[in-house]
């Protein structure tokens, strides 16, 4: 198994000096094993730092609209939903929409499909000021785990205590932190593009959630007057 980062940077740019310009057998920053001295110095980092870039990764969701006389058969695959709108019974529409994400995005994508982040040459990197939360189609078509620190904060302290009065989900206050993050996530950026897909064929929405310890753990070391607004109000 070989560094995938290392062999892409070969391509691009010379090896580091001092190294026989082989990628190393196993990269220890993302499959936590000795690395050989061949490609990367033997050291616990990778030598090139070409696993922790700012690459640009891409998610494309492909929807397809397909009108047919009989419901879809939940056996028949999309590559057989293909064939029958070319040359079948059903007529189809596609659409597509294409995001650009970063390394820790993707990783995380990438961990939501059951997939390793390493297939990508990446690791995981947790945010320490991460406030967890979550977003969904009504249909699950699209389910989304974000951080919701950058709305946190630019809310006013009402907004805050508004949402923790909902239960943290499911009402106006828990949407408005969707709509918020939108403009500063495209995966939710791409769940509204869907559900507006979706709504030309029916009635779709959307539910958003947010972690109420996440929340409060996140309120009390950067807002913390607020947190005590809420733990008032709770007991």
């Amino acid at each position: 198994m070989v560094c995938t980062s290392c062999i892409q940077a070969a391509e691009d740019e010379p090896w580091p000096a001092g190294t026989g310009g082989e990628p190393a057998d196993l990269c220890s920053s993302h499959m936590g094993a000795q690395m050989s001295a061949h490609g990367c110095i033997a050291i616990d980092a990778c030598a090139c730092s070409y696993l922790h870039t700012a690459r640009a990764f891409y998610q494309t969701m492909i929807f397809v609209q397909v009108l047919s006389q009989e419901p879809v058969p939940d056996t028949v695959s999309l590559a057989g939903v293909a064939r029958e709108i070319v040359s079948g019974d059903y007529s189809g529409k596609e659409a597509r929409v294409t995001t650009e994400v970063d390394g820790p995005t993707m990783a995380k994508l990438l961990k939501e499909q059951g997939s390793d982040p390493s297939f990508f040459g990446l690791t995981e990197e947790i945010q320490a000021t991460e406030i967890k939360a979550e977003c969904h189609s009504d249909d699950h078509a699209i389910e989304h785990d974000f951080n919701a620190a950058a709305w946190f904060e630019q809310a006013s302290a009402e907004q805050i205590v508004a949402l923790a009065n909902c239960g943290w989900r499911g009402d106006y206050p828990a949407d408005a932190v969707a709509h918020f993050m939108a403009d500063h996530d495209d995966q939710i950026a791409a769940m509204f593009s869907y559900i507006e897909i979706a709504n030309g064929i029916g009635d779709s929405g959307f539910e958003c959630s947010v972690a109420e310890e996440s929340a409060m753990s996140w309120l009390a070391e950067h807002r913390p007057e607020v947190h005590e607004v809420i733990r008032r109000e709770s007991d």
